[in-house]
């Protein structure tokens, strides 16, 4: 009898049962693959993670956006504690979200 559930590892295990195989890629991005008709078939990719700097950028260039040709609002600015949640917004984006 084989190992049933999920492996993550660079290579393709050697199992017997029912497995899915996770393959996270030197860039964060990920493949699950499952065993069709005996071989590893690729079901589904995701690509990699959005990293701080990524979004630091995507901030800035939506704050920038009310200084363009045709100006619009700033949008809401500031924190404010809802149902036992800190939300924190700039420029209008959800920007933090944490339990208080």
């Amino acid at each position: 009898m084989g190992n049933d559930g999920l492996f993550i590892t660079n290579d393709a295990p050697e199992h017997v049962g029912k497995v899915t195989w996770l393959k996270i890629l030197g860039d964060g991005s990920r493949e699950w693959y499952e065993k069709v008709d005996g071989e590893w078939e690729m079901v589904a990719s995701e690509p990699s993670p959005a990293i701080p700097s990524d979004i630091a950028t995507a901030i800035a260039d939506h704050a920038a956006i009310a200084t363009a040709h045709h100006p619009i609002p700033d949008g809401l600015t500031g924190s404010k504690t809802i149902g036992g949640y800190k939300l924190t917004f700039t420029a209008g984006l959800l920007t933090g979200f944490e339990v208080v």
